[in-house]
């Protein structure tokens, strides 16, 4: 097996991990939070996924970027060039998520003080399950995006599916309302 072989087949697997812990994480969030609250247990539970998906994205860059250095060629290519706006957004989506999301999920755990239905304000519930729509769909499209050979779309095209597809699924996620018990 050559080195290319090596790196695609981890790239691969980067990409697998993290659309499975994402969905996993997701699960869980919707999960703790039906009680309006989070426990210190569920916190680091949070915190674990948080780590296996940076670990995973990590893992996903360093690959592309060997990837890229074996066949530069592949900086032309539209669907390499969609892919690194999704990867970008990704990133950027894992830092609001870890600078702005989980630290107020975290202090809901440790409020007892506040009564349960009001401890998760209505605008982080809405960020949150837009920032987790946003991080499931671009997951799953550079996941999409890196088994396709090309796409038969140039970049914009390829860019303003994306963001359409983003738009309406962080919509839709942050419309939803939460039942409260």
């Amino acid at each position: 097996m050559d080195l290319r072989t090596v790196l695609v087949i981890l790239h691969a697997l980067a990409a697998s991990v993290g659309i499975g812990t994402v969905v996993i994480t997701d699960y869980f969030v919707f999960n703790f939070l039906k009680d309006h609250k989070i426990t210190k247990r569920e916190s680091d539970t949070l915190a674990l996924c948080s780590h296996v998906i940076w670990a995973a994205l990590a893992l996903l860059l360093l690959t592309g970027v060997v990837l890229v250095s074996l066949r530069p060629e592949m900086l032309a290519s539209a669907k390499f060039q969609v892919k690194m706006v999704v990867v970008a957004l990704l990133t950027l989506n894992g830092i609001v998520l870890n600078v702005y999301l989980t630290p107020r999920l975290r202090r809901i755990a440790f409020h007892a003080h506040v009564a349960p239905a009001k401890s998760l304000p209505d605008a982080v519930r809405k960020i949150a399950m837009a920032s987790g729509a946003i991080s499931f769909v671009s997951w799953l499209t550079a996941f999409v995006l890196g088994s396709l050979r090309s796409i038969p779309m140039s970049f914009a095209q390829g860019v303003g599916l994306y963001a359409g597809v983003l738009a309406v699924i962080a919509l839709g996620a942050s419309l939803t309302k939460k039942k409260r018990d």
